[in-house]
């Protein structure tokens, strides 16, 4: 029965996997509309990664998220590609609103979890 019973690095360890698993598949998302579908800016998709992970594992996990997507759109999606750099004004605050409503719908939707418990 010890063995069953979850520690709290296990806790911590499995929400980090749900989270990059969450950031890989909105990623791909994210590729697939911009690129297939030339959507021009797909970056809210990120949004519900962080609620999702937000519901099921709390704020801090959802703020987490939310800085895990500002990175990751920066970098992979933001020109130029492949650096932490931001060439357009109107790009750098769209990441920077991307950030801020993340950690806010993150932080409500965590606090709803607490409620529900």
């Amino acid at each position: 029965m010890d063995r069953l019973r979850s520690t709290p690095a296990r806790r911590v360890a499995g929400a980090l996997a749900v989270m990059g698993a969450a950031l890989v598949l909105t990623t791909l998302a994210v590729a697939g509309l911009e690129g297939i579908l030339k959507v021009p800016d797909a970056s809210a998709t990120y949004l519900l990664a962080v609620v999702s992970i937000a519901v099921a594992f709390g704020t801090p996990a959802a703020v987490a998220t939310a800085i895990g997507s500002f990175v990751l759109y920066d970098f992979l999606f933001v020109a130029p590609t492949g650096a932490l750099i931001v060439a357009n004004p109107e790009e750098l605050l769209n990441l920077l609103l991307l950030l801020a409503l993340g950690v806010v719908v993150g932080q409500l939707a965590g606090m709803q979890r607490a409620r529900a418990e």
